[in-house]
């Protein structure tokens, strides 16, 4: 479906998935392999969270009830062939070593529990750290994504202001009535392009997403307002689905 403007033709294209959590989103993992994500949703105000687990394939979401207490200080780390990986910090004053879980959602079990980890690195790739044992320590490497196998995960690069790729990036956006502050995320899969960018409204920060398929404008929305501050959080591609999270607690899906 398109719709013309005064500028430019616009192709409307609708989301194959769209799920608004009752909580904000605090986490998405994703596992090439299976074709998955997890998300972990959590309220600031009434302590509460969740996991769930969306199969892209399918498009089902399914929640995941945990065999253990699901306090406040459990939170997602990755996930991998059908596996979450939890961690749980023991004290919130000084989070020091965590008790890391490895919860099977398929099967329903708890497969592994390690008490002291020392968690140092975690990315959607690999989780480094030491498993504490006395005045021992034995290293701890968990794979989650294998750039070999599973659909290609996608991530864009961020540019602050001042670099010269921010500056042409934002030449790029053209955003006339708008002054494009902090940074911006640049991707670029095929003919698709994809692009954040923060500006000023009123005394706030509003974030939006372009995305533009054959030069062609497909979507141009505000996915957060009323930021206090700029956010690590951005979109991501899975094969060719396009993943963000809008307006705090709404995960998005797209077909490139």
């Amino acid at each position: 479906m398109a719709k013309s403007t005064t500028d430019k033709l616009i192709f409307l294209s609708e989301a194959i998935f769209s799920f608004k959590f009752p909580y904000p989103i605090w986490m998405v993992k994703v596992d090439c392999l299976q074709g998955c994500l997890a998300i972990e949703a959590r309220s600031d105000q009434s302590m509460e969270h969740s996991f769930s687990i969306l199969d892209l394939k399918h498009l089902k979401l399914t929640e995941v009830t945990l065999p253990i207490k699901s306090d406040w200080w459990l939170t997602l780390l990755g996930l991998s062939g059908g596996h979450l990986i939890l961690g749980q910090y023991k004290n919130q004053k000084n989070p020091g070593p965590i008790t890391l879980w490895v919860y099977d959602w398929i099967k329903q079990v708890m497969v592994q529990e390690i008490d002291h980890f020392q968690l140092n690195e975690c990315s959607e790739f690999n989780i480094y750290g030491k498993a504490l044992k006395g005045t021992q320590s034995e290293e701890i490497h968990i794979k989650l994504n294998n750039l070999q196998s599973g659909e290609e995960l996608s991530f864009p690069e961020t540019f602050k202001i001042g670099s010269p790729s921010f500056d042409t990036v934002a030449a790029y956006l053209n955003t006339q009535d708008r002054l494009i502050l902090y940074e911006v995320a640049y991707l670029e899969i095929g003919d698709h392009i994809l692009m954040n960018y923060y500006y000023q409204d009123g005394d706030s920060l509003n974030k939006s997403l372009v995305w533009l398929a054959n030069e062609q404008l497909v979507i141009h929305e505000d996915i957060d307002q009323n930021m206090k501050g700029i956010s690590s959080e951005s979109f991501i591609v899975l094969g060719k689905k396009l993943i963000f999270v809008s307006n705090r607690n709404n995960l998005k899906v797209y077909d490139l």
